[in-house]
């Protein structure tokens, strides 16, 4: 007790697997210096039980540097329980005593749930949307093809003639953008014809 200032002080969440705490020491007992103190004889020891507790443990000395004498020894342990907490402890004459616990898995509240539905909720629409809206007509792609289908393939009847089917109010309608870009494409490749003779004719 003559080299500590207070006898094993209450250091709350303080645990400390190594060093010391100098503040609380006062001098040494064997030769009156109050040097630097030295870890000394550390040993430390891993276990873990069939229920899935892990426990590791280190103890040393608190050596004074100057003569060797031994202030006192330190201990301390680190447990994880099969649940998740985890614990720290120390005891010590100079570094005094501490403790404090914490969980190693995330706590998942109620609210966090609700966010993460209304997340994944938000995220399915808008793949929903993504997909159904055709990327250059901005129409609905799965009836787009449906009607497009529909104006372009034919019906044979029993003579051998063919005849287009009747399309619905949504086949005329996609029909007619479709007949509108048919349309475009045909004078595009009417120009490309024609600048093909005109090439033809200079030769």
């Amino acid at each position: 007790q003559k080299c500590v200032v207070e006898l094993r002080p209450e250091r709350g969440s303080v645990t400390l697997e190594s060093g010391c705490y100098l503040l609380n020491f006062r001098e040494c007992g064997g030769c009156g210096k109050r040097g630097l103190l030295q870890s000394k004889n550390k040993r430390c020891e891993e276990q873990e039980d069939d229920d899935g507790e892990y426990v590791e443990t280190v103890e040393f000395d608190h050596v004074c540097g100057a003569c060797g004498h031994v202030v006192c020894q330190h201990f301390y342990s680190f447990t994880v329980g099969a649940a998740g907490v985890q614990e720290y402890l120390m005891e010590c004459v100079l570094c005094g005593r501490g403790m404090h616990s914490a969980n190693a898995l995330p706590t998942v509240t109620a609210a966090d749930d609700t966010a993460d539905e209304k997340k994944s909720e938000h995220v399915l629409s808008s793949s929903s949307v993504a997909g159904r809206i055709h990327p250059v007509l901005g129409a609905n792609s799965a009836e787009y093809e449906a009607a497009l289908h529909a104006v372009n393939s034919t019906s044979r009847s029993d003579d051998g003639a063919t005849s287009k089917p009747k399309p619905s109010g949504l086949g005329l309608k996609v029909g007619g953008m479709a007949s509108t870009i048919a349309a475009a494409a045909a004078k595009a490749k009417s120009d490309d014809d024609d600048d093909d003779d005109d090439d033809a004719w200079e030769d």
